[in-house]
Formats: C-alpha cells, structure tokens, sequence
C-alpha cells in the first residue's frame, strides 16, 4: 500500500505564481470549459460537465472569489 502513489505517473504539484488579472482571468476562462454552456435559463437538465473536457484539467485559484456564468459562451467574461 505504501507504494500506491507510485504507480501514479503523474506526480501532484502546487506551484504559486506571481502574474497580473489579464493572466487569472485567462486561466480561469481556460478552466471554465468544463462545464457545458446553458444558452437559456431553463436548460438546468442534462449534465453541465462538459465529458469531453477531462477532469485534471479543471484549475481553480485559492483566495479569488468568482463565478461561472452557464448561460454565456467560453470567453465572453465581463
């Protein structure tokens, strides 16, 4: 059991950067294509993860609060 992380081939990192808002903003864009667009308020069935997105691909930042708005496209933050 001890060994487990060790078949991971991927090693788990935590890096702290130093940049400006263009570049969170940018990354957080990035990530938001997760989650499926919802064009119309009433479009709440259905999964809202986008399946072709993969998981570990999802960033989130520590200490920004933000939110996702479903029913914009991808890149049309305000």
């Amino acid at each position: 059991m001890r060994q487990l992380a060790a078949l991971y081939l991927y090693d788990n990192e935590l890096y702290a950067l130093e940049t400006d808002g263009r570049t969170v903003r940018a990354a957080l864009e990035n990530a938001a294509r997760y989650f499926r667009t919802c064009p119309e308020p009433t479009c709440s069935t259905g999964p809202l993860i986008d399946p072709g997105i993969r998981g570990y691909n999802y960033d989130t930042v520590q200490g920004l609060e933000y939110e996702i708005d479903l029913n914009r496209p991808p890149g049309s933050a305000s």
